[in-house]
């Protein structure tokens, strides 16, 4: 990874360090950690995308070898995905790496692993049906191909979400 772009490489390196604590500790610090510096982290997100939209998706796994991992580690971070902007950069930022034509086996796992994140994503998003039928076509995806996996996301999510709440007391035998 070359230090292009004036010092992406170091804020890189910084933000990989701050998701990884993130994503180990569910503490209130490391809550209000994450929400107050969000909006220098949305302005990274930002300065990615610029530098990422510009490559093919060989040259960005060239320059960027976890960018995998930044991206993972913010699709599943709650606090990040809160914010509607945060999902609008993340989204730029996946679609860089899709290979609408790929080429080997490496380029088609990464276009598997990236819709798979899409979806996480989209499932969140509180859009309706027409909206992300917009969005998936404008990748290239056919409804018939993308919607099992985000009705399977939205599902999962569904259920997560139901058991943390009747973990954490609500109980829906009562009434």
């Amino acid at each position: 990874m070359t230090q292009d772009s004036g010092g992406l490489f170091s804020d890189y390196q910084f933000w990989m360090g701050k998701l990884s604590v993130w994503g180990q500790a569910s503490t209130l610090e490391t809550q209000q950690d994450t929400c107050r510096h969000l909006p220098l982290f949305q302005e990274f997100l930002r300065q990615m995308y610029e530098a990422l939209k510009v490559m093919d998706s060989s040259t960005v796994i060239e320059r960027f070898p976890t960018i995998g991992q930044l991206l993972a580690k913010t699709c599943w971070n709650p606090f990040i995905l809160a914010y509607d902007e945060s999902q609008k950069i993340l989204i730029w930022c996946l679609r860089c790496l899709i290979n609408k034509e790929p080429q080997n086996s490496g380029e088609l796992k990464l276009n598997s692993w990236t819709r798979g994140l899409l979806s996480h994503i989209l499932s969140a998003f509180r859009l309706n049906i027409k909206e992300v039928g917009l969005f998936t076509q404008s990748l290239g995806y056919a409804p018939v191909d993308y919607y099992p996996s985000l009705l399977k996301n939205m599902v999962l999510s569904l259920l997560s979400e139901l058991r943390e709440n009747h973990l954490n007391g609500f109980n829906t035998q009562r009434r």
